[in-house]
């Protein structure tokens, strides 16, 4: 039904060209004619160019972050989502401590402490030690309940991205660090941004951090988390986003590329 559709279309685009060609030879000649000739051939040029760009990933190119590999901006299996979507990891990138590095005590036992090292992110404890001094030092999963307590005790988040200051505030508030068992991926999603959680094991919720709804000023509304069920494709609660259909495609592509 489709391609029919699209031939009735050129046919009608064909015949109404006809017609303004007609037009154009009785009231300018020839040199009529040819002006219409240049100016159609040269809408036919750009044309092709913007299709060639939609098809190779809406123009971002590597450099830009685009991963052909993992195809982050489209689903290359299913023609159901083939939207694309402009996606990076998520960087948090905090100021270097005037104090140096602090002691920061443990939260299990009060008689030990911890050297906790802002300048290049870096804590002596054992969870640090065994499982995040892998990740590289921009990398959220790096931050351990220690790193973030000196992040607000001697530190600042003041410039950081609503989502990144949700995420840390929320660990914080909890006295945890950021779990490092799953990827924060940032996604534009349309003229807003939203971070996904995707977990490593397939574990079958994931956190979406996005804007909720406008307010009464009609300002756009605070960044919250939301809970996805990837296996039962739903909302936790029956709560959902703004966009939520544009953010379960992007659910479906960032699961497909990093699970």
């Amino acid at each position: 039904m489709a391609k029919k559709k699209n031939q009735d279309s050129g046919c009608l685009i064909v015949f109404v060209l006809f017609i303004v060609l007609g037009i154009i030879h009785d009231k300018f000649g020839d040199s009529g004619i040819i002006i219409t000739g240049v100016v159609i051939a040269f809408i036919a040029v750009c044309a092709i160019y913007a299709n060639l760009k939609m098809k190779s990933g809406a123009g971002y190119t590597e450099s830009d972050g685009y991963d052909q590999k993992s195809g982050l901006y489209k689903n290359k299996k299913n023609n159901d989502l083939s939207k694309r979507f402009y996606c990076h990891d998520l960087s948090i990138k905090i100021p270097p401590c005037l104090e140096g590095p602090v002691q920061i005590k443990s939260f299990s036992d009060k008689n030990v402490t911890y050297r906790v090292d802002l300048d290049i992110m870096r804590c002596t404890c054992g969870d640090f030690v065994e499982v995040r001094s892998e990740f590289n030092a921009t990398d959220p999963r790096r931050l351990c309940k220690h790193l973030i307590s000196a992040i607000f005790e001697h530190g600042t988040i003041d410039h950081l991205p609503d989502y990144s200051k949700l995420i840390l505030t929320s660990a914080h508030e909890q006295k945890k660090g950021v779990v490092p068992y799953q990827r924060y991926v940032v996604c534009d999603i349309g003229e807003s941004q939203a971070v996904f959680a995707v977990p490593q094991n397939n574990y079958e919720w994931l956190n979406v951090y996005a804007r909720n709804r406008m307010g009464a000023n009609g300002k756009p509304g605070r960044y919250r988390r939301f809970g996805y069920s990837t296996i039962e494709n739903r909302w936790a609660y029956g709560y959902a986003p703004p966009r939520a259909s544009e953010i379960r495609r992007a659910v479906a592509v960032l699961m497909e590329a990093y699970s």
